[in-house]
């Protein structure tokens, strides 16, 4: 009877994970639990890896839309004790609400600007003078906020002033670095800062985005991979339909044009041109897939688009892969007779610098950042002439 109360009580110890209130934060402190949602056996991380010190991370916020809650909750690591908590606070608004702001708390002094509903913007845009064209950021957030400051397009209070110029990422902000979630709310918050001011903000979807918000976690950062084995988390979770910044990735773009240039994360295929997939098309097959997955998986369609010959994962403007030949001029030039398009940029697949490809019709500018001989750039077109840009703001012509 002893050994069968003694089984009980640390099966019950188990599953409970404690809360309380301390100054109107719900403060959950981690103990082990049975998480039956919890599929994913892809978590890996050391309990000594230094990258899991001293955690903090969020916001996270859930907004059902038919709902008058907000939910925000951080997630903190203290290594000294072993104890990882979940500090949330609840907020209640009226149902007609449509946005709602409010100010970081648990070590987040930030002050944030949300929106409930999130709609697809559109992909084409024209007359605009000054485009700046950054690479896969990879979760670097300090990496990117210097390179934003460094180049003028916000202040040291990150307030956007590059007028009525664009930005565009190229995708993959997502997994490897330790910031993911800071790098998203940065661009988040700065697209409203800069539609006030008259500029545009476009984050496309790269290989990473889609596979953060389908629990693909291979190279996720053991920052996240510890969150997530501690609290018995899927990653896709975090951004699931019921998240704010889920609702937000779900309305992005997979490809744009501004005046007549293409930009999209990896490239435009010659299958998918020789499918005469429109941008509005590619744009709304990416989308039906992160709603539906499964379903939309059934039309031939969507294995195009979403797989390796699609603008998520193309790499034969640098490279043959077992399954195609690296790109050939004529190939190119019937792409961009299809889009109406002079130039394709595109990121993904890593140079040394920002490169002209094929008499500049292609530009690659995905560069690794983060190696020593490596200066950090981005691309800068203005006035119809193009620039590596450097972060201590010297320009170098690119011949196109």
């Amino acid at each position: 009877m002893n050994k069968f109360f003694r089984i009980f009580i640390l099966t019950l110890i188990c599953i409970i994970s404690f809360s309380f209130s301390i100054n109107k934060e719900k403060i959950t402190i981690y103990v082990a639990m049975d998480n039956p949602d919890f599929k994913n056996k892809n978590y890996y991380c050391s309990k000594d890896d230094s990258s899991v010190i001293n955690i903090h991370d969020g916001p996270y916020i859930k907004w059902k839309i038919n709902s008058s809650k907000v939910i925000v909750s951080y997630f903190d690591h203290n290594p000294k004790n072993d104890k990882t908590k979940k500090v949330t606070r609840k907020y209640q608004i009226s149902e007609e609400d449509t946005s709602f702001s409010f100010k970081g708390f648990a070590y987040d002094s930030l002050n944030y600007f949300i929106d409930k509903h999130y709609y697809p913007e559109t992909a084409k845009y024209n007359n605009v003078e000054k485009i700046m064209v950054i690479g896969d950021i990879h979760g670097e957030y300090d990496y990117l906020l210097k390179l934003l400051r460094n180049t003028k397009v916000i202040d040291e209070k990150n307030n956007w002033i590059w007028g009525h110029g664009h930005i565009v990422f190229c995708g993959d902000i997502f997994d490897r670095g330790n910031n993911v979630t800071e790098s998203l709310w940065l661009i988040n918050q700065l697209e409203k800062k800069a539609k006030k001011k008259g500029g545009r903000v476009h984050f496309l979807l790269g290989n990473h985005e889609i596979m953060a918000l389908n629990d693909d976690a291979r190279y996720l950062s053991p920052k996240y991979c510890f969150i997530c084995n501690r609290f018995e988390l899927n990653y896709s979770n975090l951004y699931n339909k019921k998240s704010v910044m889920g609702r937000w990735l779900r309305s992005k773009n997979t490809v744009i044009k501004i005046n007549d240039i293409l930009f999209t994360h990896a490239g435009i295929s010659p299958k998918i041109a020789e499918n005469k997939l429109s941008i509005d098309s590619i744009n709304k097959t990416v989308r039906n897939y992160l709603d539906e997955p499964k379903k939309s998986l059934r039309k031939p369609i969507t294995n195009l688009v979403i797989g390796n010959e699609g603008p998520l994962w193309y790499r034969g403007y640098i490279m043959n892969l077992y399954n195609y030949k690296k790109i050939s001029n004529q190939e190119i030039d019937e792409i961009l007779n299809f889009y109406n398009a002079s130039h394709i940029i595109f990121g993904h697949t890593d140079l040394p610098k920002i490169q002209p490809l094929f008499n500049s019709k292609l530009i690659d500018i995905a560069i690794p950042f983060k190696f020593r001989n490596v200066k950090e750039q981005v691309l800068l077109i203005e006035k119809n002439k193009y620039y590596r840009l450097f972060l201590s703001g010297e320009r170098e012509n690119i011949n196109n």
